[in-house]
């Protein structure tokens, strides 16, 4: 007796393999997604965590700087606020990138001494010399622990490893040796012991005034000047092809853009104001590729360049960092010969090739000087009354600082060093009183 599938068989079968496919497809999917989800958890736990141990650091050194209590309080406050953060993204990541609970451990111990000594100085008195030991401590280990994390950061933007691929096998990865490249803390496990002029219109900043366009019959600067104007900053041939649109409201400065494409795909864009053509900031938009072969200090001397030869010959550095392939150096202008610290000139250079990628002036063009007398009620001996011993200062300025919605300040600026890294110090040029402490270099990454 022959058999024969019935009718309905084979469109059942039909039905179910489809049926699987499309649940296999589902599944692929949401595994898909979930894939994406935690790899984008685990960048911003990590680059996040980065971040907040880098300024920890910042806040650790500055409370180095100075002995007066308030301050110190204060950087210490900041201090713990920052490892708290960053403890928070270590916890989200897989243990091989958060060292085996290592570096959760320490920024655990930074929070509670930071806090332990602020609270045992909020009534105003200074640290003993046992408890600024505990911070020099402190420091050192974050500096150790700042330079790790950066040059495992590094190492993962040059990688094509995902960091979800890190976290869930380290074996197939070359980071089998991440938890000893972040070392193993050697802080203790418990807290450390605690102790009970007249207002005018500033001249024009750089040669952006004194080659000033010829301007159309409104009294404004043309589309075809702007253009040509944006290419000589810039640095662009005159083939090379551009077009200019309107700053639109959202801008303080009514002005044009000009987008100028030069050769290998680079594309600058410049902002000018519309009737002096006087240049606010221009922006290459390339990715930071290729291996960095300017030092910071040289990507400094192209900075310097850039800025003489376009007439900023009046101006001091303030800052230099560098992020990856890129070095960023802030500086402020000078009226007269005081810094206006508060009206900044940033200059961004690509250390693969030397290139100036970055510049803004816009906060610093137009600016008018506060009125205030540029002649200080005290000493520069008597401003330094309140700097720590270790604080070796080598160089002091005048500087005026620009609260936003308060009133400016005279002050001196004590640039020198703490522990290896370099300070810059504003003490109120009136009361003697600690302004602010800003660390002037970064840590470049080492290899651990």
């Amino acid at each position: 007796m022959n058999r024969t599938w019935p009718g309905w068989a084979i469109p059942a079968l039909v039905v179910g393999l489809a049926g699987a496919l499309l649940y296999g497809f589902n599944e692929h999917q949401l595994r898909s997604a979930s894939l994406v989800q935690l790899e984008s958890n685990y960048q911003a736990a990590f680059h996040g965590m980065v971040y907040d141990i880098d300024q920890m650091q910042d806040a650790l050194a500055s409370a180095q700087v100075t002995t007066s209590a308030s301050f110190v309080n204060a950087q210490l406050r900041l201090a713990a606020r920052h490892a708290a953060i960053g403890q928070t993204d270590s916890n989200r990541l897989p243990s091989v990138l958060s060292a085996s609970g290592a570096i959760s451990d320490f920024l655990g111990r930074v929070i509670t001494t930071a806090d332990d000594l602020a609270n045992a100085h909020a009534n105003g008195t200074k640290l003993t010399a046992g408890e600024q030991r505990t911070v020099q401590r402190l420091y050192t280990e974050s500096t150790r622990l700042e330079g790790a994390t950066r040059a495992l950061q590094t190492d993962f933007l040059k990688s094509p490893s995902s960091f979800a691929t890190v976290g869930a096998n380290v074996e197939a990865t070359d980071y089998r040796s991440l938890v000893r490249r972040i070392w193993a803390l050697n802080a203790p496990s418990k807290r450390f012991p605690v102790s009970s002029v007249s207002s005018e219109s500033a001249p024009p900043l750089g040669a952006n005034a004194s080659k000033k366009p010829q301007q159309g019959n409104a009294g404004i600067m043309t589309e075809t000047q702007a253009i040509a104007r944006a290419k000589e900053f810039a640095g662009a041939a005159a083939r090379d092809p551009a077009n200019v649109t309107r700053l639109g409201s959202g801008f303080d400065t009514p002005g044009y853009m000009v987008t100028v494409r030069q050769p290998g795909r680079r594309v600058t864009a410049v902002g000018l104001t519309l009737r002096s053509g006087q240049v606010l900031w221009m922006t290459t938009d390339e990715p930071p590729t290729g291996q960095t072969r300017f030092t910071v200090g040289q990507g400094l001397v192209q900075a310097d360049r850039f800025l003489h030869a376009h007439g900023y010959a009046s101006v001091v550095l303030k800052r230099q960092a560098h992020y990856g392939t890129t070095g960023t150096y802030t500086y402020a202008p000078l009226v007269k010969t005081v810094a206006r610290e508060s009206r900044p000139i940033l200059v961004k250079v690509n250390l693969s090739d030397g290139r100036v990628t970055g510049f803004d002036a816009s906060r610093a063009i137009g600016a008018t000087t506060p009125p205030i007398a540029l002649q200080p009620t005290i000493s520069a001996s008597v401003a330094r009354r309140d700097l720590s011993p270790g604080f070796t200062v080598q160089k002091t300025r005048l500087a005026v600082l620009e609260p936003t919605g308060r009133q400016a300040i005279l002050a001196y600026a004590f640039t020198g060093t703490s522990d290896g890294a370099a300070f810059e110090v504003w003490v109120n040029a009136r009361d003697g009183s600690i302004v602010a402490v800003d660390k002037l270099t970064k840590t470049e990454p080492q290899r651990f």
